[in-house]
């Protein structure tokens, strides 16, 4: 179980001379309260703790951005494009979540979902698919065949943060 995510808060306060430090906490809050400036606080990055994560996308550039996109955020990445391989990986290095391209090549991302869930070792296992979401009926047969989730492509960064960071609190 991850932990309860922490808020990094930077506060600053605004200086009437320029080049003076800018104090933190409570030294701030007592240079407001005796120079009558205002101190702001602002949230910057909501930090998970470090997750493995394993992602399998054949396409090299939404791999990369995957990657970029979890990496900054703390996270440890697993990858894979030969999705004939992914059992095969997860056996040497379990991971905490699996972001899949469902319309990945060989077999189809969705067939690997299948199978994953049905696996006892990582059945467990958060997973994630990424899909064009053109025909009707498409996300509920993604969901129902073994994803917990699934992100339409192109993808919405803030979104697949968001759904990567509340399946990683659970």
């Amino acid at each position: 179980m991850i932990p309860t995510q922490e808020m990094i808060t930077i506060e600053r306060s605004l200086l009437a001379r320029k080049g003076d430090a800018a104090p933190v906490g409570r030294s701030a809050d007592r240079l407001e309260n005796s120079m009558g400036l205002q101190t702001i606080s602002t949230p910057i990055m909501e930090v998970a703790p470090s997750a493995e994560i394993l992602i399998v996308e054949d396409n090299r550039l939404n791999l990369k951005l995957y990657r970029d996109l979890l990496e900054v955020r703390g996270h440890q990445i697993a990858q894979s494009s030969d999705v004939n391989r992914i059992l095969s990986a997860m056996r040497l290095s379990r991971p905490d979540l699996i972001v899949v391209d469902i319309c990945a090549p060989g077999r189809a991302g969705l067939e690997i979902a299948r199978q994953i869930k049905r696996e006892p070792d990582f059945c467990e296992i958060p997973m994630i698919g990424i899909a064009e979401l053109h025909r009707e009926g498409a996300k509920a047969e993604i969901l129902k065949d073994g994803c917990d989730a699934c992100i339409a492509k192109p993808i919405s960064v803030p979104e697949f943060l968001r759904v990567v960071e509340n399946y990683l609190k659970q």
